[in-house]
This record gives structure tokens, sequence and C-alpha cells, in this order.
């Protein structure tokens, strides 16, 4: 599979049910073109008609994985793919 980067500009149109609980949504762009916008590792505050840039790579079927998002409505900037400090490991001593 290819992907491919991508940057988008637009708005916030509608947030869409996803199966797995990801953070899912479609973005308008000033050509009115909608793209489908998701991630998998964190979700940022957004609401409806904020205007934000998303940076993100190409997936299948036109779909777009989130890397970087900045919420201009907000003044925000959030990296998508920053894993949590929160991780712990196990060790048996034996």
């Amino acid at each position: 599979m290819s992907e491919h980067t991508i940057i988008l500009e637009g708005t916030v149109k509608d947030f869409i049910k996803s199966s797995s609980g990801n953070l899912s949504f479609t973005l308008e762009d000033s050509q009115n073109n909608l793209h489908y916008c998701f991630s998998t590792k964190k979700r940022p505050i957004l609401s409806l008609s904020d205007s934000i840039i998303v940076i993100g790579s190409t997936t299948t079927a036109n779909k777009v994985r989130i890397n970087y998002l900045i919420n201009q409505s907000k003044s925000t900037e959030e990296n998508m793919l920053e894993a949590s400090s929160d991780w712990m490991y196990y060790a048996s001593l034996i």
C-alpha cells in the first residue's frame, strides 16, 4: 500500500461514528471537496465549523490518517502520532 503526505485546510463539517472508537470526521476544503479524516492515537478537542489544517497520509479509499493537526479556531496544535508516556513494563525475576 502506497501512502502519500497531504496537507488539507478547511472546516470540520461533521463527526462520523467509528466502530473502533477512533476520531473521524469530514473536512470541507475551500473548493467544497469533502475529505474523510481519522486518527487512531489521540482525540483532540474539535468542534463543528472549526477551521483546521491537517497534515496526514493518504490511505485507501481517499481516507486521510491525521499526523498533525492545527486548529486555527482554537489556536492549538497537536502531534497526533505522539505515544503515551505512561509505559509500564513487567519483568519476571526468576
